[in-house]
């Protein structure tokens, strides 16, 4: 069942990236008629550009990437036989072949932990979910820019060679989000990516949002939380990372999946796939839902360690939380979603699997990411169970409901102008103001109410909810009142509710007969040429 990435398919449609795979020769050793072909066969359907290569000994000896590429490669997959790989190494090394650091895929083909891939059909299926997963990534990877590459120094528990440690520059390079003008509406007061950042990199200027790349610890969090996609995050961005879910999700049947933190170290048991991201903070509730709804029996976010940088335990327990409760209103196992917070002594290691869900697949699943996305998943996994009446409200819901007062609400329209997601929109038609609310567009931001010029009488509320039945009506109209048209020129100009609200804040100096009858214009008018 996979997921509906059809932005970055057309994206890429024009010309299809040449996807070089290099393989530790210690793979070939060990598993009995394994060959360059016989793995190119397996991946034929994830991109026709993909090329295969086995590279002697290439855990221990990174350096080999540089003589083992071609010029004409734009991606590169690095397939390790064991756990015990430098990563900080095999970026530099492939850094200096030409490739974009951020967009370089490694992983472990299930040697070690216990794990044994012996033959071909153990690589099948222990081994080739990962490949394929990792090449629909690096099939997604739209590059970057220099200022996406933030560097620092690698781990203290990144294994490195004698000669790494004494022949090259000490640096790994994480992704710093970079802001895309075009989408971005910081114009209209969105401010999302602003209240998320754990670490305050970034902040409202006269251009938009400006990034503090010293500041920022490249926790991803910021893209997450972007309605309309604006922040770039390459290398653990939303079209990578729906493309790698869609991967695992497509594997009969689909494994259990595992969303883990760049830094935390260590190998899943069997069963397990990984999806490595920058901080498991940055993974959505819309992403643990689809991926459930997509036939995963198990789900695990894998944060790094207590001395997180990010510090986002708190966001995630609630997101964890909640999948947890919306799995049990719908009679599901609850265990199906579990949250491992590692500890300095290592990576704690997630439950048995559970058995596998018999869930139709008929349903096209969508993206992860952005407005809408949340309420197409919990309106598909509500599906997939046969309900249709459900209200859970709860701090880690990621829809809300905005309610609207016909008493105090003037109709300024100011909540549909700020709105980030397009859930609050504007109408005007026969000489009536509308408000109309968008249920699954709703990210319960509380921008509405925060912007509102009566919001201290409640003119507008939002909350945390999510309500399957306000889902499937659509759009409503939240609000509606008559408007008061100039006197002197028939323009619109006003509400009544308006007019009033303005008559008790300005008391004795309101003036109804101007005030009251006439738009500024024409008051501006009278004022130079007398009464009319």
């Amino acid at each position: 069942m996979p997921l509906d990435t059809q932005d970055a398919r057309n994206a890429l449609e024009a010309h299809v990236p040449r996807i070089l795979v290099l393989l530790c020769s210690d793979l070939a050793t060990a598993v009995s008629g394994l060959g360059p072909s016989e793995i190119q066969k397996r991946l034929a359907g994830t991109n026709s550009g993909v090329e295969v290569r086995f590279v002697d000994n290439l855990c221990q000896r990174p350096s080999a990437i540089g003589c083992s590429v071609d010029e004409d490669a734009d991606r590169l997959v690095l397939g390790f036989c064991t756990v015990q790989y430098s990563e900080f190494e095999a970026q530099t090394h492939a850094k200096r072949a030409g490739f974009d650091p951020l967009g370089i895929q490694m992983v472990s083909l299930g040697l070690g932990n216990g794990r044994s891939v012996r033959t071909l059909r153990e690589f099948d299926l222990l081994a080739m979910p990962l490949l394929r997963a990792a090449v629909a990534r690096a099939n997604a990877f739209a590059g970057s820019q220099p200022e996406n590459a933030k560097a620092r120094l690698p781990s203290l528990a990144q294994p490195v060679s004698r000669r790494g440690l004494f022949t090259l520059l000490p640096v790994f390079y994480d992704t710093a989000p970079t802001i895309d003008r075009v989408r971005c509406v910081a114009f209209r007061g969105c401010g999302r990516c602003v209240e998320a950042c754990p670490r305050d990199a970034l902040t409202r200027d006269s251009k938009g949002i400006a990034v503090n790349r010293s500041a920022c610890v490249s926790c991803g969090v910021c893209a997450e939380a972007c309605p309309q996609r604006a922040v770039e995050f390459p290398g653990s961005s939303a079209d990578e990372i729906e493309a790698q879910v869609s991967a695992f999700l497509e594997e009969e049947p689909p494994p259990a999946i595992a969303f883990v933190c760049r830094d935390a170290a260590g190998p899943l048991p069997e069963g397990w796939m990984p999806v490595p991201v920058a901080c498991v903070g940055m993974i959505p509730v819309t992403a643990i839902m689809q991926a459930i709804a997509g036939g995963a029996p198990t789900i695990a976010l894998s944060r790094c360690t207590e001395s997180c940088p990010a510090n986002l335990e708190e966001l995630i327990s609630h997101r964890v939380e909640y999948c947890r409760l919306l799995l049990r209103s719908l009679g599901e196992q609850y265990e199906r979603v579990v949250f491992l917070k590692n500890s300095g002594q290592g990576q704690a290691q997630p439950p048995s699997v559970l058995a596998p869900l018999s869930l139709p697949k008929d349903e096209q699943l969508v993206r992860i990411f952005g407005a809408g996305a949340a309420a197409r998943a919990v309106q598909c996994i509500s599906a997939v169970y046969g309900v249709d009446t459900l209200t859970l409200e709860h701090p880690g819901s990621p829809l809300g409901l905005v309610e609207i007062d016909r008493e105090t609400c003037t109709a300024c329209h100011v909540c549909t102008a700020v709105c980030p997601t397009g859930a609050l929109t504007s109408d005007t038609k026969d000489g009536t103001r509308t408000i109309l609310f968008h249920p699954s567009l709703c990210s319960a931001c509380g921008d509405c109410h925060s912007r509102c010029p009566e919001r201290a009488a409640h003119a507008i509320t939002c909350t945390a909810v999510t309500d399957l039945a306000q889902l499937s009506w659509g759009p409503r109209v939240a609000f509606a009142e008559e408007e008061v048209r100039c006197e002197r020129c028939r323009k619109p100009f006003a509400t009544r509710r308006m007019l009033a609200r303005l008559a008790a804040v300005l008391g004795n100096d309101y003036d109804r007969q101007s005030m009251g009858r006439l738009c500024g214009d024409c008051r501006g008018a009278t004022l130079t040429s007398g009464p009319c």
